[in-house]
């Protein structure tokens, strides 16, 4: 009996102490610096309770987050029953200073009231807000917590306000209507309705100048959407309609696991209002509609446009939710529609025709093959334009075919391209997907040389074939092989490094070919080295065999010095040092009974200018030859003042007399 009453006498003190604790203004006061530093804790942030009661069948609670941030309980409890019947008041007027509890910049103000009550089992929320400047009202159902039906009336919400709020630029005005009404949200158990409208939107078009430098006209637009959620399939239709865009769309969707059975359509009128989601400078109009069918396994899009004027179908198929197969077609596509629409130049005008066959996808697998042809012409005056030609290039028609092989890694193309400039055939370029790297092998053929005028600044005759090879991993490497000018030219670009052999070619089919005066006739064998960046380099030749054709100072030597310098074989070398436009050259020829040699010989490539000094001794008997002006007819200076002293000189005055200058001056 003893310890009865003092068990309960322990429990009425126990009791007593809760109590007071709990439910007076002294317990208040205890608990308030506890409950205060738990809710800092759990936030993150220092907050203030400034007012804090509870009792036994009510509280009262207001918390400071900050300055201009609080929240406002107040109501009736039963901690017996578990139930309660409370108000709250939140009041967020500087949502900045919430970045630590929302983890994300926001700015503005979000104002929301209502009531809470029930049990702790099953409790109901209504309230109204004022989020984006809208009238909101919302009712919430929770069981244990979990939200098992909402409904939302959401009027006139301001979508330039919840931009700003979400401190993203203000690219729409907009009112947007939105219904909820979910009777049950649990997975599986779906069972509501969505409406949503937008009123009086409108693109703001000095934002989207300045966000994205993109100038659309003055677009007006609505949006609507209806949705019906019934077990674990959602029924949908969607509209997006403005002066610039319209889309449609609907069709079923069933989230989990995932299935699609969707039909859509859109017309772009304007593709740079899309730079947001493309994140590509894009311009013109497009039309697009198909369908979306399937499950995350294997999903089947098709797809039907009129890009560039082009009739385009593609059908993808897509293996959790990743590329696997391929199959399109594209007829007459026109080039100059899709430069325009790609915001480029309009390099060329034509026709592009596409069939792709790719069964699979996947690097290390890939399978399928792919052909196009293209046939058009090349815009001559831009091309001269942008790429600097002095010259107007001529009017170019041009037709290009390629097949490509796709297998495993390597992606194997067989190309032909044909024009009135010239002719290229690749029979194969292997192209490694996985290394980057690409070996191709070529063939080109220019017919006219001359037609090149525009590119080489010269004229030129003749025509020349070549073919090699086109090696591209870390660095780029391309040789060439051709037979020109009587003999052979090799070459090997690595980067922008280029050497060039010519072996035994004929120097007088080279001055042919160069428009120059065939005056020298010889087997050269040459080196060059080149940088294409420095546009500088160095020549180094050698010359076998070579024979001066007819000309009057080698005739008046014949004549008065009894030396036929046409029988003579001229051997020797030469260097050239090339500068751009300049080249410095040095030559040295040797005959059995003559030399002909230059210390100092210049040419401007550029302007088709000489100013050369050649010495000509013939058995031991000096002539000095200049040479300025224009390669093809050159100003001709000779000094004879050593010549004169010799005994074929002293011919040459007794015989000539008045015609020793006239046929001097007739030199070449």
């Amino acid at each position: 009996m003893r310890f009865l009453k003092i068990t309960v006498g322990f429990l009425v003190v126990l009791i007593a102490a809760v109590y007071i604790v709990l439910f007076t203004g002294v317990g208040n006061s205890m608990l308030r610096p506890v409950i205060e530093s738990k809710i800092t804790l759990a936030l993150g942030l220092p907050v203030k309770l400034e007012k804090f009661h509870l009792s036994m069948s009510d509280l009262d609670v207001v918390l400071d987050i900050s300055d201009d941030n609080s929240v406002h309980v107040y109501g009736t409890y039963s901690p017996f029953a578990q139930s309660f019947d409370l108000e709250y008041d939140i009041k967020l007027l500087k949502l900045s200073d919430l970045r630590l509890l929302t983890k994300k910049q926001l700015a503005g103000e979000f104002k929301t009231k209502g009531t809470l009550k029930g049990t702790l089992d099953l409790m109901q929320i209504d309230g109204k807000s004022d989020v984006a400047k809208s009238d909101t009202l919302y009712h919430v159902e929770l069981d244990k917590f979990d939200v098992t039906s909402l409904k939302a009336d959401i009027k006139s919400l301001r979508v330039d306000a919840l931009l700003a709020m979400l401190m993203q630029p203000s690219f729409v005005h907009a009112a947007l209507d939105l219904d909820l009404n979910f009777k049950n949200i649990k997975p599986h158990q779906l069972d509501g309705i969505v409406h949503m409208q937008t009123r009086q939107g409108l693109f703001d078009t000095a934002v989207i100048k300045k966000e994205l430098n993109i100038t659309i006209p003055h677009t007006r637009f609505t949006m609507k959407a209806d949705a019906k959620l019934q077990g674990e399939k959602i029924d949908y239709e969607y509209l997006f309609d403005s002066n610039l865009v319209k889309v449609t769309t609907n069709g079923n969707v069933v989230p989990e696991p995932l299935k699609t059975d969707i039909v859509y359509k859109a017309s772009v009128k304007e593709l740079a209002l899309l730079q947001p989601v493309t994140h590509t400078a894009l311009r013109g109009r497009v039309n697009v509609h198909g369908t979306l069918k399937g499950e995350k396994k294997k999903m089947l899009l098709k797809l039907y446009s009129d890009l560039a004027s082009s009739k385009t179908s593609v059908l993808l198929t897509l293996k959790e939710f990743q590329p696997s197969a391929l199959h399109a077609v594209v007829t007459h596509l026109r080039l100059e529609k899709l430069f325009y629409m790609l915001k480029q130049p309009r390099y060329a005008q034509g026709d592009f025709n596409l069939k792709a066959d790719v069964d699979d996808f996947k690097i290390g697998s890939l399978k399928g093959k792919v052909t196009s042809v293209t046939t058009g012409s090349l815009n001559a005056r831009y091309l001269t334009k942008a790429y600097g030609f002095k010259h107007l290039m001529p009017k170019t028609s041009f037709r290009l075919r390629s097949v490509s092989t796709l297998k495993g890694t390597d992606v194997d193309t067989l190309a032909t391209l044909t024009s009135n400039l010239a002719d290229l055939n690749v029979k194969r370029a292997r192209f490694n997907v996985k290394s980057v790297q690409l070996d191709s092998d070529y063939t080109v053929k220019v017919p006219s040389l001359e037609k090149l005028y525009f590119v080489t600044d010269r004229h030129l005759r003749g025509g020349i074939a070549a073919q090699g090879k086109i090696h591209k991993a870390k660095s780029l490497i391309v040789t060439a092989y051709s037979k020109i000018a009587g003999g052979e030219m090799k070459s090997k670009l690595v980067d922008d490094k280029l050497h060039l052999d010519l072996n035994d070619v004929r120097t007088k089919k080279v001055l042919w070919i160069l428009l120059y005066p065939e005056i020298f006739d010889s087997g050269m064998y040459a080196k060059v080295d080149y940088d294409l960046t420095d546009n500088k380099g160095v020549m180094t030749a050698d010359f076998k065999n070579g024979k001066f054709v007819k000309n009057q100072v080698f005739d008046t030597l014949k004549k008065f010095g009894k030396v036929d310098l046409y029988k003579e074989n001229f051997n020797g070398d030469a260097k050239a040092n090339i500068n751009k436009e300049k080249v410095a050259a040095v030559f040295d020829l040797k005959a059995r009974k003559a030399e002909i040699r230059s210390d100092k010989t210049l040419l401007d490539t550029k302007h088709s200018t000489i100013d050369s000094k050649i010495d000509i001794k013939v058995e031991k008997t000096p002539v000095t030859v200049t040479l300025k002006g224009d390669i093809s007819k050159p100003a001709i200076g000779v000094d004879l003042k050593e010549f004169m002293k010799s005994e074929a000189g002293r011919k040459l005055q007794k015989k000539a007399g008045r015609e020793l200058n006239r046929l001097l001056k007739k030199l070449f």
